[in-house]
C-alpha cells in the first residue's frame, strides 16, 4: 500500500481526517471509524479506474458512487486545514477515558472502545438478547488487571442496555465527585453501592443489574444482588479486577474468588491495557511475585534508615510532581501542596495520576513460596514524630484490606511512573533491585 497523503478536511462542522491510497486489488472503499468529534475516513483509489465506490461503516453494501475528479474537487475546496504531525490526533488521552475521571467526555461519547471490548460487549448483548422469559437470568462477568478498560466497557454495555428500560449500577469502590455527576445526569441508569439496604429495592423493576468494582464483592452482598436478579428476571453483568498474582493469604476479601464459584456464569478477560503501559504493569506484577528481571526505566527505588529519611524523599518525590499514595486512613501536611498530593490509597481507586510514589516499611516480606505479604504483628514505626516541620505525617487507621493489595491496586494508579520508598526493610529492598537489574 503507497500511502500518498493524510490530511484533514471539514464537511460543514464535522472533521474528517483523510487518507489516500492507491492499491492493487479490486474494489474501492471509504469507511468511517471513530466518535461523534473525529471520524477517520480511508478513500482506496484504483490506478486504472476513475469510480469509487463508497461503502458504509460495516462495509456491507455500496451507499454511493463518485469520481476521482469529484473528490479532488471537493478537497480543493475544503479551508482550515490540519497539516500537523497525523499521530497528534489519535494521542491516548483524546480517546481512552474513564467514566471515573471524565464523565463530560464519556456523557458526551467522546471515545471508542477496542476491539477486544467491542468483542466481549457484542457477545454480552448478544447473549441477554437471546434470553428466553423462562429461563434463569444469565450471569455475565469480565475481569482484568488494572487500566485494561473494564468500567469504560462496563458502563457502555448500562448505556447501551438503558436504551430499553432502566437499569441499576453497584459501585463498590469510593464514591467521588464525578460518580455523583454521572448518578445525576444519566436518568435511566440508577447507581447504588455497597452499603445500600437491598431490601429496600426490592420493591423496584430494573432490566439489568451491573456491578463495578467487583472483586469487592461479599458473599452476602453478592447473595442479595442474585436474589434481586431472580427475581426481577434481570441479566448480571460485573467487571473486576484480576489479582491472581496476590497471595491468596493476602486477598481475605477477593469477590472474584466468589463469582468463578458461580454456576453458569460466562467470564471473559481483557488483556489490552489502556492506561498502564506494559512496562509499570510488569513491575507491579514483579512486586507481588517476583519472577524475572526487567529494564524499567519508568520505575524507582529508593532506601531510607529511618522514618525521618523516608519523609524527606518522599517528600523531594512530591516536589517533583509523584503523587503519594498512602495506605493510612488519613494524611495530615503543614500546607495545601502537601495534602493534595497525599490521598488514601482506598480514595485513589477511581482516579489515575501521571506518578505515584509509595512507602514500602518493614511489616512487608517474601514468604517462601516467593509471595508479598505483610506481617501486621510487627510493631509499626511510627512515622515521622521527628521529621522537620517542613514535612508531613499520616494517621493510621487498622484497614481490613491488606497493605499488600493497597500496594498493587496504588501502584496501578499510574501511567508514566512510579517510585518505591523502602524504610527499614533490607531484605525486600534487595529483592526489588534485583527485579530492577537485566
Amino acid at each position: 500500500i503507497d500511502v500518498l497523503h493524510t490530511g484533514v478536511l471539514w464537511v460543514q462542522t464535522y472533521p474528517i481526517v483523510l487518507r489516500l491510497r492507491i492499491v492493487p486489488f479490486e474494489s474501492s472503499v471509504i469507511f468511517y471509524q471513530g466518535n461523534d468529534d473525529l471520524a477517520t475516513v480511508s478513500v482506496v483509489l484504483l490506478p486504472d479506474q476513475d469510480e469509487i465506490s463508497i461503502l458504509n461503516a460495516d462495509l456491507d453494501h455500496r451507499v454511493t458512487v463518485g469520481a476521482q475528479k469529484e473528490l479532488a474537487d471537493t478537497l480543493a475546496r475544503q479551508r482550515n486545514l490540519y497539516t500537523g504531525p497525523i499521530e497528534e490526533l489519535f494521542r491516548e488521552d483524546l480517546y481512552l477515558i474513564s467514566p471515573m475521571t471524565d464523565p463530560d467526555r464519556f456523557l458526551r461519547g467522546d471515545y471508542f472502545l477496542t476491539s477486544q471490548q467491542r468483542d466481549i460487549e457484542k457477545q454480552i448483548l448478544r447473549g441477554i438478547a437471546n434470553q428466553s422469559k423462562t429461563d434463569a437470568p444469565p450471569r455475565f462477568g469480565f475481569s482484568g488487571y488494572p487500566g485494561t478498560g473494564k468500567t469504560l466497557l462496563l458502563y457502555d454495555i448500562a448505556m447501551h442496555l438503558s436504551e430499553k428500560e432502566p437499569v441499576c449500577l453497584f459501585h463498590l469502590g469510593p464514591a467521588n465527585a464525578e460518580l455523583t455527576q454521572l448518578d445525576s445526569r444519566l436518568k435511566r441508569i440508577d447507581f447504588y453501592y455497597e452499603d445500600t439496604d437491598l431490601s429496600v429495592l426490592k420493591k423496584k423493576t430494573y432490566f439489568a443489574i451491573l456491578v463495578d468494582e467487583g472483586h469487592f464483592l461479599t458473599p452476602s452482598l453478592l447473595d442479595g444482588i442474585l436474589r434481586l436478579s431472580d427475581l426481577w428476571k434481570a441479566p448480571v453483568i460485573v467487571s473486576y479486577n484480576k489479582e491472581d498474582v496476590i497471595s491468596e493469604k493476602e486477598n481475605t476479601q477477593n469477590g472474584a474468588a466468589l463469582l468463578a464459584h458461580l454456576d453458569k456464569f460466562h467470564a471473559r478477560s481483557l488483556t489490552n491495557r489502556i492506561r498502564l503501559n506494559n512496562e509499570l504493569a510488569q513491575f507491579i506484577r514483579n512486586i507481588c511475585h517476583p519472577q524475572h528481571h526487567m529494564d524499567s526505566p519508568s520505575v524507582s527505588v529508593v532506601y531510607a534508615n529511618d522514618p525521618r529519611e523516608s519523609g524527606l524523599l518522599l517528600r523531594d518525590y512530591m516536589e517533583k510532581g509523584y503523587t503519594y499514595l498512602t495506605d493510612c486512613s488519613t494524611v495530615t501536611g503543614s500546607n495545601d501542596s502537601d495534602r493534595e498530593k497525599m490521598i488514601p490509597v482506598a480514595s485513589a481507586l477511581t482516579k489515575e495520576f501521571d506518578s505515584v510514589v509509595m512507602k514500602v516499611d518493614k511489616h512487608f516480606y517474601y514468604d517462601e513460596d516467593g509471595n508479598l505479604r505483610y506481617d501486621s504483628n510487627k510493631t509499626a514505626i511510627p512515622f515521622a514524630s521527628e521529621v522537620p516541620a517542613a514535612a508531613f505525617g499520616e494517621v493510621a487507621k487498622p484497614s481490613q484490606d491488606s497493605p499488600v493489595r493497597h500496594l498493587f491496586h496504588g501502584l496501578s494508579r499510574a501511567k508514566k511512573q512510579i517510585a518505591l520508598v523502602v524504610e527499614g526493610n533490607e531484605a525486600v529492598f534487595m529483592v526489588l533491585l534485583g527485579i530492577l537489574q537485566k
